[in-house]
């Protein structure tokens, strides 16, 4: 759960969904949803299918490091 919590802390735009991987998981959102009067952020988690490299995720997580 402290993975689903990090990537809520740092996508919080419903303009502009993100998409990170953790391992074996993909956390996708958010995307707004309107239930009656009420509006929600809905953040989606599946298996990731196609299985990137650690190096690449954190070239992704850390583009500072592109620069050294």
């Amino acid at each position: 759960m402290q993975m689903v919590r990090n990537f809520i802390g740092q996508s919080d735009d419903e303009n502009a969904p993100q998409k990170k991987e953790y391992g074996r998981l993909e956390i996708v959102g958010p995307f707004s949803i309107l239930d009656g009067k009420e509006r929600y952020q809905l953040y989606l988690i599946r298996s990731a299918n196609h299985r990137q490299s650690d190096f690449i995720n954190m070239m992704f997580d850390r583009p500072l490091l592109l620069l050294l």
